[in-house]
C-alpha cells in the first residue's frame, strides 16, 4: 500500500486528513491503520483503517467490521466507537473509528514484567470485557479473535476502562462460516481452526 500520509479522504458524513501510519506493532493482520483528523471544526482525532494490499478477502472483512460497529454505535461503552466509512463506490474502502488514547492489554502486561495486575483491577477489566461480550453475543455476533492485543485500556471519567477492538474476524451467528484458521492460535478455541460452523459465544469466553 502506498503512503497515504497527508492525503484527504471522503467519508459518508465527512472528510478526513490522514496524519500518519501507526507503528507496525500496532497494525492488525487484516488492515493498515492510520491516525487522522476531521476536516470539519472542531477538529477531532480519529483512526482510519484500510484493507491491506488491495486484498479482496481483507476488504470484505473490513466491510463486515464496519457493518458491525455501525450497528453497535453508542450502545456499549466497552466497544470501540464507529464514526464513518468511505462513500459508496469509492476506489478504496476505509473505516473511521474513534482514536483511543491508551495501551492495549498485551502492552500493559509486558510492562509489568514479573509483577501482576492487582485483584481489583483484574475484576474491573474482567467485568468490562464480559460486558462487551455479552452485548455482542446478544446481538448474535461472535468476535473470534479475543486476545490482549485487541483490548485497549483507556481512561474515562477518572477510571481505566477496557475497550474491545478489531471485529474483522467477527461472525454473525445467523450466518455460516467456511473460513478455516480464524483468530490467533494461542487464544483461539479448537472450533475456530477445525470446525468453523460450530463456532459460538463459548469460543470468545474460552479466549
Amino acid at each position: 500500500m502506498t503512503d497515504k500520509t497527508g492525503m484527504t479522504v471522503r467519508g459518508k458524513t465527512g472528510d478526513y486528513k490522514i496524519i500518519k501510519q501507526l507503528p507496525k506493532k500496532q497494525q492488525g493482520g487484516m488492515g493498515v491503520v492510520f491516525f487522522g483528523e476531521t476536516l470539519s471544526k472542531p477538529k477531532k482525532e480519529v483512526v482510519i483503517k484500510f484493507a491491506s494490499g488491495g486484498d479482496e478477502e481483507k476488504e470484505r472483512r473490513l466491510k463486515n467490521e464496519a457493518g458491525y460497529l455501525r450497528k453497535f454505535r453508542n450502545q456499549c461503552e466497552n466497544i470501540v466507537l464507529y464514526i464513518d466509512e468511505s462513500e459508496d463506490g469509492a476506489d478504496e474502502f476505509f473505516l473511521v473509528m474513534e482514536k483511543l488514547e491508551g495501551k492495549d492489554l498485551q502492552e500493559t502486561i509486558e510492562e509489568l514484567g514479573t509483577k501482576k495486575l492487582d485483584e481489583k483491577t483484574v475484576i474491573k477489566f474482567s467485568k468490562d470485557i464480559a460486558n462487551a461480550l455479552q452485548f455482542i453475543h446478544n446481538k448474535f455476533l461472535y468476535h473470534r479473535d479475543l486476545k490482549p492485543d485487541n483490548i485497549m485500556i483507556v481512561r474515562r471519567n477518572g477510571e481505566e476502562r477496557c475497550i474491545l477492538i478489531d471485529f474483522g474476524t467477527g461472525k454473525d451467528a445467523k450466518g455460516v462460516s467456511t473460513i478455516f484458521k480464524i483468530g490467533t492460535e494461542q487464544w483461539s478455541c479448537w472450533h475456530n481452526f477445525h470446525a468453523p460452523k460450530k463456532v459460538s459465544g463459548v469460543c470468545d469466553i474460552y479466549a
